[in-house]
């Protein structure tokens, strides 16, 4: 039954949307978990944008207290962008804390799937040294051009031309504004590492699992050769991690 199993919260990433999701949503209901997946307000596709980082890490936060405050234990999956809504959004929500406080439910675990992790008065493009790729590009209406989107997020799947044509606008400043919390602190953390990502390149991806667990935090890794969209090139292996996070 669902009830008996933690709800999975998916944090899509930016110029992305709940679709991308689907098959894995799917196949994860199909086997009895409830799943969630908002549409981060930055990825409204407006022009000039009108919603911002902290606009998306309320929405994250207001949902997972909604299902906590209902009891329900969370698994967190956050792809890209998503890992910094999350990382911002889930801070004093774990099962323990609010166990502390006679609270039932909470966040049991965070999983990023090539995703950002950043620490306390970072954004996105600090990550990268402060300058986004240059593939990557600040336009004068305040959104981001992706150059070949294709080859950076799609290139292992079936029909990456028609995923690239999905994907919608998103603001500049959503991935330079800094957080002002961290999370992975305080909630068990699982990284799936994507080796054949030419998003967010491999060495990033260890540097920001290597950042943290200097800081203590023990990350649990798994590891996959998919591209950036490992849910749709890969969608089981992205259900078998889900599925591990919520039995661990």
């Amino acid at each position: 039954m669902a009830q008996d199993k933690p709800t999975i919260v998916i944090v899509h990433g930016a110029w992305h949307h709940p679709e991308y999701f689907s098959t894995v949503g799917h196949s994860l209901e199909s086997k009895g978990y409830e799943v969630v997946c908002p549409r981060l307000p930055t990825c409204n596709n407006a022009i000039p944008p009108d919603q911002t980082l902290s606009d998306d890490v309320a929405l994250i936060r207001s949902t997972a207290l909604k299902l906590a405050d209902a009891g329900k234990e969370i698994v967190v999956l956050c792809h890209s962008y998503g890992g910094v809504v999350s990382t911002d959004a889930l801070y004093d929500l774990s099962v323990e804390k609010r166990a502390a406080q006679n609270l039932k439910g909470g966040i049991k675990r965070l999983a990023y799937m090539c995703a950002f992790i950043p620490k306390k008065g970072e954004g996105l493009a600090d990550i990268f040294g402060g300058t986004l790729p240059p593939w990557i590009q600040p336009q004068p209406n305040k959104t981001l051009a992706l150059v070949n989107p294709e080859n950076h997020f799609f290139h292992d799947t079936s029909d990456p031309e028609h995923w690239a044509s999905l994907l919608v606008t998103h603001p500049t400043d959503a991935q330079s504004d800094p957080v002002s919390h961290e999370a992975w602190r305080e909630i068990p953390v699982t990284y799936l590492i994507c080796e054949g990502d030419q998003g967010l390149l491999l060495e990033f991806q260890k540097m920001m699992i290597a950042r943290i667990e200097a800081e203590g935090v023990r990350v649990t890794t798994e590891t996959c050769t998919a591209s950036h969209s490992p849910f749709l090139s890969m969608p089981q292996r992205v259900v078998e991690l889900a599925i591990n996070v919520a039995n661990s």
